[in-house]
């Protein structure tokens, strides 16, 4: 049977959508529409739509035969539960149409169309997060090998420390290394991830290569334990209700792995040990409609930490390390006939403690992080729109080495232009400054072309400036800190090409290049490491992204080439590769079961430059497959999940001298409790 194009051309939400149960609401110029609302007629239960225009159905009943979609400043809609289109088109006359199923000018920010999302399928909600991220094209996850470590994220290659992270639209990074630990959001938190390369977003301080915007878990009564190889179990209870205008979601879980696992060196086999992780965690998040235009979400995380540090494979230790990360961030949001008005706040503390005691090294850390924006929306017809606002930040550290207290302020302004002939325009412009310390402007211009009822599907190019702040670590830490440091900058200029080939599946390519002036790296000084700036890089790239699906089956393959080059020494980068790739199959044989296998490509890198060879980490592909079967009894859904995690048993290090795990074994159960009436009942009095 062929292939529909309309069902081509959504194939990343077709498969999402059959999973996940979502729809997707964008207004007549394909505009995502953010916080329009779905009241499903006879539970009465609702869900909200987020900023990419997308809801999640799955609280949805049997019984729910309609679905209500309402949004201030455009007409109520009416839907079918039982219809396949999964677009929905609002419109602001007093009109009613039937849903479209057909791609619009996707124009809020060009990152909605540029960015890939990611969502986790049935029985992968705790999978680690290099299993779930490495899917999204060009990104990799570095650790220091094993589950007690730290974890970061690099984009197409980039340093960790130009690569930011959010979660719910709140930054993590850590102010003090300039980083983000993955490591302290639990895996089960984490429902879907996209990565963004341009736009507003990526004008702050560290976001040179993008951003990895993770999204929370979609609310539902569910229980999960899993037992796995090297003494590894992990659980959490999930509970959400309704009641009347506010939707709230409680999770509260722990996952603990004893990390022993075999390991060679020097033709010796021995237990790597001293890698434990023990985590425990608490999350809630609350979303509410005060009123037809003002919406209200928070969300709050507590996550505690107990590791081991084993140290370099030639030299292990027995010290450890606890850490502790507490936020709570809140947002409120109007809307009105010319725009909306929006206020976040955002607080969040890091704690750690270090120890080790064989050499008598203790180290303590506190940050606490307050971040307060404010900006305004105003919209001009369908053909043009302003964002303006401030933020304020203030960052304190209270360390054991050093004391720092900083306050940052940002204004930001861009525009959105819808032209003739199908063509977009967005300048932006952000300037941050504090006193004594950075006063700094960059700017974006992004122009796509994106027409209707053809191959091509869009088509942009973007220039932007970016910098990078020195991090207190940078500045301040002892030994190595670094006053003198100068703040990197440079440019970027990324271009996007989306074609739509029918029964071939769509197809995205992505060049990016880029310059930075000043880059800071730590490097080896006689006996210990200290930042410096390098005088200029120069790196570029592209990545192809291929995506089929047909009926039960679908295919994502993802390759990325990266070139960098250090004038210093005309080498690459440390821990740069130069070649990525990603491909992954989810099988449905049928509505019950789901087979999904995927493999991992990381090429050489230079781990050290040295004399007269350079330390180089070799090539490795790691292979994995997930067995799902879904079983239905009484009011509950039970998926039991079985993973094999680096089938081969490939021994390989992710940083120099830190080994990885070899093969695993995973056995996992999902409990979720269906809506029904009675529930309903209960919930809503």
């Amino acid at each position: 049977m062929p292939i529909k194009l309309d069902l081509l051309l959504y194939l990343p939400f077709a498969v999402n959508f059959f999973l996940c149960q979502q729809i997707i609401i964008q207004d007549e110029f394909g505009n995502p529409i953010e916080d329009a609302y779905l009241i499903f007629n006879q539970s009465k239960l609702w869900s909200k739509t987020n900023s990419y225009g997308i809801a999640d159905i799955s609280s949805i009943r049997a019984d729910d035969k309609k679905i209500i979609i309402k949004r201030y400043g455009f007409e109520d809609f009416h839907l079918d539960k039982l219809n396949e289109k999964i677009i929905v088109v609002l419109k602001k006359k007093p009109i009613m149409f039937d849903p479209i199923n057909k791609e619009g000018r996707f124009f809020k920010y060009l990152e909605s169309t540029r960015s890939n999302h990611i969502y986790k399928t049935a029985g992968h909600k705790n999978i680690s997060h290099k299993e779930f991220l490495e899917l999204l094209p060009g990104l990799s996850i570095r650790k220091l090998g094993g589950p007690g470590s730290i974890t970061t994220v690099s984009i197409n290659g980039g340093p960790t420390s130009q690569t930011k992270v959010e979660i719910n639209g709140f930054e993590l990074t850590n102010m003090q290394t300039g980083v983000t630990d993955l490591s302290q959001i639990p895996p089960a938190l984490i429902e879907g991830a996209r990565i963004i390369t341009e736009g507003q977003t990526t004008l702050g301080s560290g976001s040179q290569n993008g951003v990895l915007s993770l999204d929370i878990s979609r609310p539902n009564n569910s229980i999960y334990i899993s037992k796995g190889s090297f003494d590894s179990n992990s659980s959490y209870a999930q509970y959400s209700f309704h009641k009347r205008k506010v939707n709230t979601q409680i999770m509260i879980g722990q996952q603990f792995n004893k990390g022993n696992y075999p390991v060679s060196w020097r033709k010796s086999n021995f237990i790597r040990t001293n890698n434990y992780f023990n985590q425990k965690f608490t999350a809630i998040q609350i979303n509410s409609i005060l009123s037809s235009n003002l919406f209200f979400k928070s969300f709050g995380l507590i996550s505690n930490q107990n590791r081991g540090i084993p140290g370099l494979i030639w030299s292990p230790l027995e010290a450890s390390h606890e850490d502790q990360i507490v936020m709570f961030a809140s947002e409120i949001k109007r809307y009105s006939f010319y725009g909306n008005t929006e206020i976040k706040l955002m607080h969040k503390q890091s704690k750690e403690f270090y120890s080790n005691p064989v050499y008598s090294i203790t180290s303590q850390n506190k940050i606490n992080t307050l971040n307060t924006e404010v900006n305004h929306a105003l919209n001009f017809k369908n053909t043009f729109k302003t964002n303006f606002g401030l933020i304020f930040e203030n960052q304190n550290l209270i360390s054991s080495n050093y004391n720092h207290n900083e306050n940052n302020f940002t204004e930001f302004l861009d525009f959105q232009i819808n032209l003739p002939n199908y063509l977009f325009i967005s300048p932006s412009l952000r300037r941050m400054h504090s006193r004594n310390k950075i006063d700094k402007t960059t700017y974006s211009i992004i122009v796509a072309y994106k027409p209707v009822n053809s191959i091509l599907k869009n088509l942009s190019i973007s220039k932007s400036s970016h910098f990078r702040n020195p991090t207190f670590n940078d500045l301040y830490w002892v030994p190595g800190g670094n006053s003198n440091l100068m703040p990197e900058f440079g440019n970027n200029i990324n271009s996007n090409l989306k074609i739509l080939l029918p029964y071939l599946g769509s197809f995205n390519f992505y060049l990016f290049n880029s310059k930075t002036e000043n880059m800071i790296q730590w490097l080896p000084i006689q006996t210990y490491w200290k930042a410096s700036n390098i005088n200029e890089v120069k790196r570029s790239g592209w990545t192809v992204h291929w995506v089929y699906q047909i009926k039960y089956f679908k295919s994502t393959f993802s390759y990325s080439s990266i070139s960098s080059k250090n004038e210093k020494n005309n080498l690459p980068l440390r821990y740069t590769p130069e070649n990525l790739s990603t491909i992954k199959i989810d099988w449905m044989p049928t509505k019950k079961w789901i087979i999904s296998t995927q493999l991992n490509y990381t090429d050489e890198m230079i781990s050290m430059y040295s004399y007269p060879e350079n330390n180089i980490l070799p090539a490795n592909t790691i292979s994995s497959i997930y067995l799902s079967r879904m079983f239905h009894k009484y009011n509950f859904n039970v998926l039991p999940t079985i993973s094999i995690l680096n089938i081969e048993n490939n021994q390989y290090d992710a940083s120099k001298g830190y080994p990885e795990e070899g093969r695993s074994f995973k056995l996992s159960l999902t409990i979720t409790q269906k809506r029904t009436k009675q529930y309903h009942e209960k919930n809503s009095n």
